[in-house]
């Protein structure tokens, strides 16, 4: 796993709705997290949010704080992965943001049908 910020993954939160559009496009990832200067993580947006987003009306020139999660479900990387895909599967969510000690964003790790897909 690698670990960091990756382009189109993880930043501040895009000043528009196209801007978050193509962060998406960039990742190639479900997700994109709205993290502070020093990497702390303040909130996500995955693709879902972003479609219903879409759907109900937001404009691509919008801002996207209207579709952030601002309370993720996050877990420090030392957790083991079997809590982590619990934790996803009673949440009813598909991901979570892991954190180092300090709560830095590190990686995201996405449940999918078969168990658990690790991306940084």
């Amino acid at each position: 796993m690698t670990y960091g910020v990756v382009e189109g993954l993880a930043g501040p939160l895009p000043p528009s709705v196209g801007d978050l559009l193509r962060s998406f496009g960039l990742s190639g990832r479900g997700i994109y997290v709205v993290v502070s200067p020093d990497l702390r993580v303040e909130g996500i947006i995955t693709d879902g949010d972003l479609r219903r987003g879409l759907l109900d009306g937001i404009e691509l020139s919008g801002s996207p704080t209207q579709i952030v999660n601002w309370n993720p479900l996050v877990a420090e990387e030392k957790t083991g992965r079997r809590f982590r895909q619990a934790e996803m599967i009673k949440m009813g969510v598909r991901h979570i943001v892991l954190v180092d000690e300090n709560g830095h964003f590190l990686a995201t790790e996405a449940l999918s049908g078969a168990g658990t897909e690790t991306r940084s």
